[in-house]
């Protein structure tokens, strides 16, 4: 996961959601928060399954105004990490829904025009 979050997620988020982009650990999975945000994000329609959703619960949260905080807990050893060690190519399903999940917010918050802060 490190990998998708280094070479994907950060990067898209620096690109479409600057004010995001100092999150370390943006696919995490590890969230606390009130009942009523929690509902609240029920609410909304087309959320994505699968790995896109910590990136995904991240942008709809900042984009609510909530404040959000990140806190390190300490390191856990990913037993995952066994499973795509010898073939990072196995990362790709991941990277795939995490990428599809901040371009579609891009889109929803009228973000694309960011990528003309990216030189190539």
């Amino acid at each position: 996961m490190q990998a998708v979050t280094k070479l994907i997620a950060r990067p898209m988020l620096n690109i479409f959601f600057p004010e995001l982009s100092h999150f370390e650990q943006p696919l995490s999975g590890e969230v606390c928060a009130r009942s009523q945000l929690w509902h609240r994000m029920l609410e909304i329609p087309d959320s994505p399954n699968g790995w896109g959703i910590d990136v995904w619960f991240l942008i709809e949260i900042a984009m609510l105004g909530c404040n959000i905080r990140e806190v390190f807990m300490g390191t856990k050893d990913h037993t995952s990490f066994e499973d795509y060690k010898e073939d990072i190519s196995k990362l790709s399903k991941m990277a795939e829904q995490v990428e599809f999940t901040i371009i579609r917010e891009a889109i929803k918050y009228g973000r694309l025009y960011l990528q003309n802060t990216v030189s190539v």
